[in-house]
């Protein structure tokens, strides 16, 4: 019984974390269409068309169905495909909040139930509030889906792996699989970058070769519904639709556009500007979270290291493999959206720090631990 009422107050609370966040998003968003890629994308929705390398299909086919699903209600497309964004939103910080439910469970033996949850919501705002990704989501654009994906990886990831017997690890190895395939078709640059990270954190010290064989199997096998979404592109190419970005109709083209091989050229190696670059990350970084949430954050990787190595390690190497690429790629004005890897991890990382200062004994443990987490929330 009292197994059930967890599992329904962290259902509850999940969900609605993610419908706050949504609502909110929701009425703030754009009326119509605003800047930098919008008309391209919706006009490669509405009209079956292909988007700028690497093509976004599933982005393509998500904002299609959307269009139907809410063709009912009579809003314009444009409306319709910004309120698309805002309920993506909505979804990563939902599930954000189950990266941090799971990552505590693997990290906190103390802490209560309520603390925990409260911990995890705290999580999900961060994420889904932040400005970077909240600016993503009113509007037309890709990075809002794409940062379902990349929430729901690390969820499935953290829960996936550990220690302790966690029933369905398989399943959960599939999930993980099927949100990078996800993200593989939205902004694969991103996504193949915090793999290595993701596989850390699903490593399990001491599991069969065999075992790990088959969830590896897994894990590739639940990527392939997202990375056969390419297949929409030259599908599409030979329709002839309006908007045909490189049309990738042949073997050929198909490659050099979901390579995004044209896009390569940015890609930097000098030193200079490499440097230029970082410190645009640290201004961005700066504006996701304050000097004392960055402490906090700091604090809690460093008690994952000490803790759970692989937690510790798996979050550790999907912000740095994120932060090498950023700091080398030329990008435009949606460069701050390159970094949503990172503050995600360190949503994460603060949540660990959090739980880390709630745990600390003390006179007044209750009253104390009251007091930390309400300074947290605000500070944060």
């Amino acid at each position: 019984m009292r197994e059930r009422a967890t599992r329904f107050g962290r259902t509850a609370t999940t969900l609605g974390t993610g419908a706050a966040v949504a609502t909110m998003a929701a009425a703030c968003r754009a009326p119509s269409v605003v800047f930098a890629d919008a008309g391209e994308l919706l006009t490669a929705v509405v009209r079956g068309g292909v988007a700028h390398p690497p093509g976004f299909p599933l982005y393509l086919l998500f904002g299609g169905f959307w269009l139907t699903l809410t063709k009912p209600f009579g809003l314009g497309p444009a409306s319709s495909l910004n309120l698309f964004s805002s309920v993506c939103d909505g979804a990563a910080a939902a599930l954000m909040v189950c990266a941090a439910q799971a990552l505590l469970d693997r990290t906190t033996s103390s802490l209560s139930e309520g603390s925990r949850r409260l911990l995890a919501v705290l999580a999900g705002l961060l994420a889904g509030f932040g400005p970077t990704l909240f600016d993503f989501s009113l509007s037309i654009e890709v990075y809002a889906i794409h940062a379902v994906c990349l929430s729901g990886a690390l969820a499935c990831s953290i829960a996936a792996g550990g220690e302790a017997d966690v029933p369905g690890r398989r399943l959960l190895t599939a999930g993980a699989g099927l949100f990078v395939g996800g993200g593989l078709a939205v902004h694969h640059a991103t996504m193949v970058v915090i793999i290595p990270g993701l596989l850390l954190l699903l490593w399990r010290d001491g599991e069969e070769p065999k075992e790990r064989r088959r969830r590896l199997l897994f894990l590739a096998g639940g990527s392939l519904p997202g990375i056969l979404s390419y297949l929409l592109l030259p599908l599409r190419a030979t329709l002839a639709p309006p908007l045909n970005w490189g049309n990738p109709s042949n073997l050929f083209r198909f490659w050099v556009h979901v390579s995004a091989r044209d896009y390569q050229v940015n890609i930097e190696s000098s030193v200079e500007k490499i440097l230029a670059h970082a410190g645009r990350f640290l201004h961005a970084y700066g504006s996701e979270f304050s000097l004392f949430g960055l402490a906090i954050a700091a604090a809690g990787l460093s008690v994952l290291l000490v803790r759970q190595r692989l937690a510790g390690w798996g979050l550790l190497a999907a912000a740095l493999g994120d932060v090498a690429f950023a700091v080398r790629y030329e990008i435009a004005e949606d460069q701050a959206a390159y970094y949503i890897p990172v503050f995600l991890v360190t949503a994460l990382a603060f949540v660990a720090g959090a739980a880390f200062l709630a745990e600390l004994p003390g006179p007044a443990r209750i009253r104390g631990r009251r007091a930390i987490l309400t300074v947290i929330a605000v500070a944060a």
